[in-house]
């Protein structure tokens, strides 16, 4: 799409926030050198997460969801690495073969949003059902079973992937001549209709988000509360010697399912903490004039968001030892099949 130049932003720290040097040495730090290397974590990580849960057995609920995650989770990570090392090509004007780095980088930051998807949704699911385990343990527990999990996964999964499809069908790749490497390559061209598609996916995409942020907040609150009560009752049944009023109050919350539930509420806080950019982002660029693409404020608007990228990368890449430590079954599957053996 061709772009008016008297709306380019020239030179001059006074035009906004950030210098270009500035901006540069913002964007080579996140762009460059953190997002790679997250990228490569995440992907690791997530590989290691899907063996430990395959070795658990998938059986239950709570592995089988974390399994998704970490499939999800390592997607996103697969796909966010080939955009940073295409991105880098692109903006080192690698010519690229018959295919332009720049449709590369395009193609694959769409193809982030997919992955990204499915973990937020995974996320809700998990801490929804943990939620209704607490809090109605008697009522949920034939109700709420991994195979209607997966039903529910499964579904929001199709329709997410119908939404993506419906908004990639807006790019087409031809084959036709770069003037900037002077010679042909597979290239990008838009539909008519992008405008009407894209807009389409950033209102699905923002009812989804700030669904999935508004759930997943209450049910940290949730999570955190019943902690806190078991850790009373398992403080009163220490000191109490009615040994029959002690296990009907520690009878509903064994020591596994407190795991689970701290374990699933730090995944919860550190799901949160990496989207607080991205909400923040959305917000400035509501509320501020000129924080958006060719406004007053682009160098800035550009840098947030790539950050906003590092967080949500860091976040997927974390989640291996959150599990390590606060899971000793996951610790125990995890020493199995890396420890070696004397």
């Amino acid at each position: 799409m061709a772009r008016d130049n008297s709306t380019i932003i020239l030179a001059g720290p006074e035009e906004g926030l950030l210098t270009q040097k500035q901006f540069m040495y913002g964007r080579f730090v996140l762009k460059f050198c953190l997002n790679p290397a997250l990228s490569v974590c995440v992907l690791s990580t997530n590989i290691v997460n899907m063996v430990v849960f395959y070795k658990m057995g998938l059986k239950d609920g709570v592995t089988q969801n974390f399994f998704i995650l970490s499939l999800s989770d390592g997607t996103w990570g697969l796909l966010a690495l080939a955009y940073n090392v295409s991105y880098i090509m692109w903006q080192s004007n690698a010519r690229g073969g018959r295919l332009s780095t720049m449709t590369v980088a395009m193609v694959t930051s769409a193809g982030v949003n997919l992955p990204m998807n499915v973990s937020m949704v995974t996320t809700v699911v998990i801490a929804v059902v943990r939620c209704c385990c607490v809090a109605m343990p008697l009522q949920v527990k034939h109700v709420i079973t991994a195979r209607r999990q997966l039903v529910v996964i499964a579904v929001c999964v199709a329709f997410m992937t119908g939404a993506f499809i419906y908004v990639a069908l807006a790019y087409k790749i031809v084959w036709r001549h770069n003037p900037h490497v002077n010679r042909s390559q597979f290239m990008l061209e838009f539909t008519e209709d992008i405008l009407v598609r894209i807009s389409f996916n950033d209102i699905y995409r923002g009812i989804l988000f700030n669904t999935s942020m508004c759930v997943t907040v209450v049910c940290i609150v949730i999570l955190v509360i019943s902690l806190r009560q078991s850790s009373r009752f398992q403080t009163q049944a220490s000191v109490s010697s009615d040994t029959e009023v002690n296990q009907k109050r520690t009878a509903g919350f064994s020591n596994r399912d407190r795991q689970v539930v701290k374990t699933v509420a730090v995944v919860l806080v550190m799901f949160t903490l990496g989207n607080v950019p991205s909400v923040l982002w959305s917000v400035l660029r509501q509320v501020v004039p000129g924080f958006r693409v060719m406004g007053r404020y682009e160098r800035s608007n550009e840098l947030f968001y790539m950050f906003s990228e590092t967080m949500g990368v860091l976040n997927a890449g974390t989640n291996m030892f959150v599990y390590y430590f606060y899971n000793t079954r996951f610790r125990t599957a995890f020493l199995a099949v890396f420890q070696r053996k004397e």
